[in-house]
């Protein structure tokens, strides 16, 4: 068997019809391919920007009074209010004293009154 030279983008065992399908095929192929990979690029590009504007991730990377919130950023630690009861105490005292000072000197009934219903 000898080696035979063809032009360029034929083949000896196919008309010029199906030479064109395969090429045209292959350029399809080749297309996707270039798609697939530039999306993955793409993707690898996007998380690597995302990852990058992030303060923190772990409570360890904050401060000793912060932690590391959702939003992958370092906030305070709240710091607990006490509350106060002085003024619901106030009030409470003034009712007892106002109801004492109303009812006075007067008795409670020692008996139940009847029941409405028996």
């Amino acid at each position: 068997m000898s080696l035979q030279i063809y032009k360029h983008g034929t083949f000896p065992e196919r008309g010029e019809a199906e030479s064109g399908k395969v090429k045209e095929f292959l350029m399809g192929v080749g297309v996707i391919l270039l798609i697939i990979l530039g999306s993955a690029f793409g993707a690898q590009l996007l998380y690597k920007a995302v990852e990058a504007s992030k303060e923190c991730t772990t409570n360890s990377q904050c401060g000793n009074n912060s932690y590391c919130g959702a939003d992958f950023k370092c906030h305070d630690f709240p710091i607990p209010q006490t509350p106060d009861y002085t003024m619901p105490a106030l009030i409470i005292a003034i009712g007892l004293v106002g109801a004492a000072y109303f009812y006075g000197g007067k008795t409670l009934p020692k008996q139940a009154p009847p029941l409405l219903y028996k």
